[in-house]
């Protein structure tokens, strides 16, 4: 019955450490991502501007050899059938997804993770007659 204890034990940390090792879930997890939630937020000297959030705003779709298709629905950001490629670095704990279209790239952090939900944050900063202005996009993607 020991055996059995320690056995499962190694079965489930083996698998809890696969969840966490970043580069397993998107690639493992290939296929259809509902964008449940997008949120843009601006910032002028540390003060939000505007706060905006989407739900349900569109999907993602991910094949193993790093194309897809995008289709999202937020103000400033539409996309219709839009081709992507995708990368996802271990290392850098990144998402970057690269516009087909000739847009610039998304390269987002990786903020929390697991085999059915993805959590990405991006931040463009830039600085406009010494003030700072901050551009916030954060994507919660959930496996269909």
């Amino acid at each position: 019955k020991l055996r059995t204890t320690f056995a499962l034990f190694f079965v489930a940390f083996g698998f809890t450490a696969c969840i966490n090792n970043l580069d397993f879930v998107l690639p493992l997890q290939e296929g259809t991502w509902d964008v449940d939630r997008y949120q843009a937020v601006t910032e002028i000297a540390g003060d939000t501007i505007t706060d905006i959030t989407f739900d349900n705003a569109g999907t993602l779709v991910f094949e193993k050899d790093g194309t897809g298709i995008a289709n999202l629905d937020v103000t400033g950001n539409m996309q219709d059938d839009q081709e992507i490629t995708w990368s996802f670095d271990k290392e850098e704990a990144t998402l970057t997804i690269d516009w087909q279209d000739g847009g610039d790239p998304w390269v987002f952090d990786v903020i929390e993770q697991d085999l059915s939900r993805v959590l990405v944050r991006r931040i463009e900063a830039t600085t406009i007659l010494g003030i700072e202005n901050r551009n916030i996009r954060e994507m919660e993607l959930i496996k269909e």
